[in-house]
């Protein structure tokens, strides 16, 4: 039975990270690749090319961060806030972009930042508990030996 829950820990653990990872890989290719939607999206919020280019290099860091378990918990933080980013232009634009097939794009768009946005809070919540489990530990070792 332990062996059994370490195991769906530990891909649970993996999961967390690999799926937010893959979603801000594959949404580079539409960023760097001039899609019709980032540009109307980028375009109409005021933000140009150079900011499309600059999230996608930070969407790119953050995927790389998020399967490094060093770096996991900076991944969080760029995958929380890139989603963020991601979410606020439906609310201004809505979900319906005048491009081919805008209304599954924009809801393709919407959802995969959603996606991004639960699992990195999932993610940081694993992390700074784990964080604190070893600080705790630390502390009663510093105690024990005083």
């Amino acid at each position: 039975m332990h062996k059994d829950f370490c195991t769906h820990k530990v891909l649970s653990y993996w999961a967390l990270r690999i799926v937010p990872s893959v979603i801000l890989l594959q949404s580079l290719l539409y960023k760097f690749g001039d899609d019709g939607a980032y540009v109307y999206i980028f375009l109409e919020m005021g933000l140009g090319d150079d900011m499309r280019l600059l999230f996608a290099v930070l969407e790119f860091i953050g995927s790389i961060f998020l399967v490094q378990s060093v770096y996991c918990r900076w991944g969080a933080y760029i995958g929380i806030f890139v989603s963020l980013l991601s979410i606020i232009p439906f609310v201004f634009l809505g979900f319906e972009l005048p491009v081919e097939n805008s209304f599954a794009s924009g809801l393709q768009l919407f959802g995969m930042s959603l996606v991004v946005l639960m699992t990195s809070l999932l993610i940081l919540e694993q992390e700074l508990g784990r964080i604190q489990k070893t600080s705790k530990s630390t502390q009663k070792k510093e105690s024990l030996t005083a």
